[in-house]
């Protein structure tokens, strides 16, 4: 959940093993969000995010966790059928804190799911970043 990672990352515990599978981590990174994905930089922790160090793919703002959570299966309802290898990141206006969801979860990035997303969330809180 966010509220276990926010905890564990607050505690320097890493969460999750980097992508390249030996075990190491990205020096300088701060993990947050859960699962087996690349981590993720706590935005409102230490260092400033550059455009380096913020994931790329379909960037989806919530005002609050709490929406988020009340919206989730909608979400997850919305982009099933979209197929691809474009991260999902979830953004929590309100702590601003990243999350990216699962692999399974990643999505094709096409013109159709923005259109999609942005009648169901509302067009300022749906971009793509690539």
């Amino acid at each position: 959940s966010f509220e276990d990672a926010k905890e564990k990352t607050a505690a320097g515990i890493p969460l999750f093993q980097d992508r390249r599978g030996d075990g190491s981590r990205a020096p300088g990174r701060n993990a947050w969000g859960g699962g087996s994905r690349t981590p993720v930089r706590n935005a409102g922790a230490g260092a400033r995010p550059t455009a380096k160090t913020l994931p790329k793919g379909v960037w989806i703002a919530f005002d609050s966790i709490e929406q988020y959570q009340a919206r989730e299966q909608e979400l997850f309802s919305a982009i099933a059928d979209s197929d691809g290898s474009d991260n999902v990141v979830i953004f929590l206006k309100d702590q601003k804190q990243l999350r990216l969801l699962p692999s399974n979860r990643c999505v094709q990035a096409d013109e159709a799911l923005k259109v999609r997303l942005s009648a169901i969330f509302g067009e300022e809180n749906v971009k793509f970043r690539f």
